[in-house]
């Protein structure tokens, strides 16, 4: 049985539960309905929250962002709202934890590409967008961060740190790249196959070490503001991701969040499935919604998350 992880969240806006599956949303500008619980959905639970003293000895963070135009108020305010996961992280895991914190796009393209949505759904032809997703075992596009490749910053593909060091280089580091990337790159995003794609073989010259196996969590932070538009099977994307943790333990060793559009749910997304399909409901909040928002999802919510499944992996050896 999977080890339930017990999360309460005081939200700075109204918290509301999504359904079904209980998913956590913390409440956004945007159109859900739900009742005011005061949790995350199937993170309820009160103080019996205890820090990690033993499991995981390292910790691989992934944040997958949209580069796309109109990106560029969310992605400043993901960069605000990193510094207070590095802290939640700092604070809570025990000291001497390794921590890699790496970055990739929504980008399968490389060249002019136009595309619209209606109702939570592309309105480009199934052709056109099967014509802007190269998978890069079938050819490198070069785009640094496309294709699942880590976005290459101040000459790293990711930054290692220690939860026994100085917590300010990270912090540089990311919020740095997280602004570099930019919003000029494909309008027609697969936010579900970049990140699963940062563990094909395919990318392994820019990707190599990034991934840790045993003892190791892996917490995938998605933002986008449009649906995904991945063609590939969930199951295909799902099993990519999960093959980098099989000594771990799989899927109970990979955690979720998501700053996404509203309508993923309701709409049965693929983006959506894939943030659910990792034996825990995901964080998330709107992509709509405020910087404390965006706050409160990357930042104690998700460390206390990663924190707890730390607890619930085997030690290594």
């Amino acid at each position: 049985m999977r080890n339930l992880i017990w999360l309460l969240i005081a939200a700075c806006g109204p918290t509301r539960t999504s359904s079904p599956g209980g998913n956590g949303h913390l409440g956004g500008s945007g159109g859900m309905s739900g009742s005011g619980t005061g949790g995350y959905g199937n993170y309820g639970g009160g103080d019996e929250f205890v820090d990690a003293g033993t499991g995981c000895r390292y910790v691989d963070v992934l944040f997958l962002i949209d580069n796309s135009p109109s990106m560029l108020t969310k992605q400043q305010k993901l960069a605000a709202a990193f510094p207070s996961f590095v802290d939640a992280i700092y604070d809570r895991l025990p000291a001497g934890t390794d921590v890699h914190v790496g970055i990739t796009t929504t980008s399968f393209y490389r060249g002019s590409t136009s595309e619209g949505t209606q109702n939570c759904m592309s309105t480009a032809t199934p052709e056109y967008i099967a014509s802007r997703y190269i998978k890069p075992q079938d050819g490198n596009d070069g785009e640094n961060g496309g294709q699942g490749r880590l976005y290459q910053f101040d000459g790293l593909s990711y930054f290692s740190a220690n939860t026994a060091s100085d917590r300010q280089p990270l912090k540089n580091w990311f919020t740095s790249a997280a602004m570099d990337i930019g919003e000029h790159s494909s309008a027609v995003e697969f936010p579900t196959a970049g990140i699963a794609y940062t563990a094909h073989p395919a990318n392994v010259g820019t990707n190599q070490g990034f991934f840790r196996d045993r003892g190791a969590v892996l917490a995938v932070v998605a933002l986008t503001d449009e649906p995904d538009k991945s063609m590939e099977p969930l199951a295909t994307y799902h099993d990519m991701l999960a093959a980098a943790k099989t000594q771990c333990g799989g899927d109970a060793c990979i955690v979720t969040a998501g700053i996404i559009p509203d309508c993923l749910m309701p709409s049965n997304n693929i983006l959506w499935q894939f943030l659910n399909d990792f034996g825990e409901p995901t964080l998330w909040t709107s992509i709509e919604g405020t910087a404390q928002q965006y706050t409160d999802v990357v930042g104690d919510a998700l460390a206390r998350v990663v924190s707890t499944t730390c607890m619930s992996i085997p030690t290594p050896g």
